[in-house]
């Protein structure tokens, strides 16, 4: 398993790691114990195609993936979620602590739009009981991410059921 603190020390990335007492594996749990709101914990969902092409996508915790918007941004025509032993081989870190930066292997990263709305936001550390804290500018930097509209609900949606 890989050591995020590691990876933040070499690459000289602003954000700090904070270490809680018990696993944080879900949105309201790591909002509760970090005492802010969901909005502003993120969590990175892992999906692949059928050829093993791997994606991660960084949401607002209040927010829900558009999985068909996500497709069309990849030019996918299907995308699974990664199970538990398939997270810790693609990106080094366990499922309910992956952090949305610092992967064992090149993977595409896609930041939701609302993310860029908080002056910070807390992710997975590492490991599920540790939260690393970083501003939204640092992590499109650092994960060499692309900003777009891959949550439900949002403005992308309007205008296509106007359509």
């Amino acid at each position: 398993m890989l050591s995020l603190q590691d990876f933040i020390d070499a690459h000289h990335v602003r954000a700090e790691i904070f270490a809680f007492d018990h696993p944080l594996p879900t949105v309201s749990l790591a909002a509760e114990a970090a005492n802010v709101p969901a909005s502003t914990i993120i969590k990175t969902l892992m999906l692949h195609d059928n050829h093993t092409r791997y994606v991660a996508v960084v949401l607002a915790g209040d927010q829900r993936l558009d999985v068909s918007k996500l497709q069309r941004h990849v030019g996918a025509k299907k995308l699974k979620f990664l199970g538990h032993d398939e997270v810790l081989h693609a990106t080094g870190y366990p499922a309910g602590g992956t952090p949305p930066f610092g992967f064992a292997q090149p993977i595409a990263t896609l930041v939701d739009q609302s993310v860029l709305e908080n002056d910070f936001v807390l992710g997975g550390g590492g490991r599920p009981e540790l939260l690393v804290k970083i501003a939204p500018a640092e992590l499109v930097r650092v994960a060499d991410a692309v900003v777009g509209d891959f949550a439900k609900g949002t403005a992308d949606d309007s205008r296509q059921t106007a359509a």
